[in-house]
């Protein structure tokens, strides 16, 4: 089945790594660079290792390697200069993989630069902070709503967040962000911002092990809130300060919370959102609202999945925040490898649960319905590998 993505219009802009043709290329190119450290008094050692990639239409064509000299300087000569040829410099420093910006080569250029900054590392998450939190809330089927977070996060320190060593099923990795989840949060799809191999699902909520370097990353994922009368609880809340955050109850959802500001409608295809702010919340602390209104008789419609999340995208864009749709539209299926991975995931995840239900650890109401959310979603991955094989 092929996902008709509704047309959106967002903020951001997006970078097209594919350049257009031109006249016929040379190969007398040169990229130049420097590796510097962006920690505060460090620098950079000599002799870093810097692999030079050249992409064509987003896939790796060809790579090699340099050294880096004094003061981290390096050098590619005898490039191609096609105009539909990318280049990425990029390094390991302590672990962390950094890049430079992709380039290419204008016509009638030989001289391009491609520097990359690396940084010290730090294991706590003292610089982090969540300067946007955007909670939109929608009636989905009877009994169920469908949620969406969209986080801007930052590191405001000169040193990249990697986390403590833990050990996972034997693997010792390093847990770095941290994302709370109501506990009876299901179907739960990683948007932007977490890969399906560096990140889980646990009693803490979702657990991601990729570093946080200087900056800003986006993380968007949604989730289904399973219901069983017309109102519930709901909190805002976060490991990290949060500067500003916004809840947007759609569909005839309201919501009441002394922690919360009512600041109007926004109208996104025809559907109306009530907006609710609140701002300057400590780490670990929570705002807690009921959720009134939920429909929980069968008259209820049912919301697409690729509907819905074009209507997210104009409402973030409303807010001014919400890069991750242009990328999404530039690839919108999803890859065959990630979803072979996911699977996998989840068949691993069944066999866990069902250790912990027979060990007593895990009621069998939990059981049966974590197991049962499991399994919808393994049969619905099988239906797109096999239509993916067949078109």
């Amino acid at each position: 089945m092929r996902t008709v993505w509704l047309l959106v219009a967002l903020v951001a802009a997006v970078l097209t790594l594919a350049g257009t043709g031109g006249a016929a290329a040379s190969a007398d190119g040169t990229i130049t660079g420097q590796v510097t450290n962006g920690t505060a008094d460090v620098t950079a050692p000599d002799g870093l290792s810097v692999t030079l990639f050249t992409l064509q239409n987003d896939n790796i064509v060809s790579e090699q390697e340099a050294l880096t000299g004094s003061s981290g300087r390096f050098q590619f000569q005898g490039l191609d200069t096609d105009q539909s040829l990318t280049y990425v410099a990029a390094t390991t420093y302590a672990g962390v993989p950094y890049r430079s910006e992709p380039v290419q080569f204008a016509q009638g250029e030989t001289q391009r630069a491609a520097d990359v900054v690396v940084y010290e590392t730090i294991e706590e998450p003292s610089n982090v902070l969540v300067e946007s939190y955007t909670v939109v809330i929608e009636q989905g089927r009877p009994g169920v709503l469908a949620v969406w977070t969209h986080q801007l996060l930052r590191n405001t320190g000169d040193r990249t967040f990697v986390g403590v060593p833990s050990f996972r099923q034997g693997e010792q990795r390093r847990e770095t962000l941290y994302f709370v989840l109501p506990r009876a949060a299901s179907d739960i799809r990683l948007l932007s911002g977490l890969g399906e191999s560096t990140s889980w699902v646990d009693f803490r909520g979702l657990v991601d092990t990729q570093p946080l370097r200087p900056g800003q990353r986006e993380v968007v994922f949604h989730y289904l809130l399973p219901v069983v009368a017309p109102e519930v609880g709901f909190s805002i809340q976060s490991r990290y300060p949060i500067v500003s955050a916004n809840l947007l109850a759609g569909d005839g959802l309201v919501t009441a919370s002394p922690w919360l500001t009512t600041e109007g409608d926004i109208s996104a295809e025809g559907k109306r959102f009530r907006r609710y702010s609140a701002s300057a919340i400590t780490p670990d602390g929570m705002v807690a609202t009921q959720l009134e209104g939920i429909r929980v008789d069968n008259s209820a419609r049912n919301l697409k999945w690729g509907l819905l999340a074009g209507v997210v995208a104009l409402l973030l864009a409303a807010l001014g925040v919400g890069a991750w749709w242009a990328r999404r539209r530039a690839g919108a299926r999803p890859d065959h490898v990630e979803l072979e991975r996911e699977r996998a995931r989840l068949v691993e995840e069944a066999a866990r649960l069902d250790l912990q239900h027979e060990a007593g650890t895990l009621a069998e109401d939990q059981h049966a319905r974590i197991r049962a959310g499991a399994k919808a979603r393994l049969v619905e991955l099988t239906r797109q590998l096999r239509e993916g094989e067949r078109s």
